[in-house]
């Protein structure tokens, strides 16, 4: 089966963003509190997902 890999564009932006907080969440269980995972860093999809988007036009 052939994969191709093509550049990351604006729309992808959430997906991305959302894909990065879990890897986060993952990682860092445990070593940052709970509140900070589940809260504070979800909070920040929106903004983070503008931010993103601007840099991939």
């Amino acid at each position: 089966m052939d994969r191709v890999i093509r550049e990351a564009r604006p729309e992808d932006a959430e997906a991305i963003v959302r894909c990065h907080i879990r890897s986060w969440q993952a990682a860092y269980r445990g070593l940052i509190p709970d509140e900070h995972l589940d809260r504070t860093i979800p909070a920040q999809i929106p903004e983070r997902t503008e931010r993103l988007a601007e840099v991939l036009l």
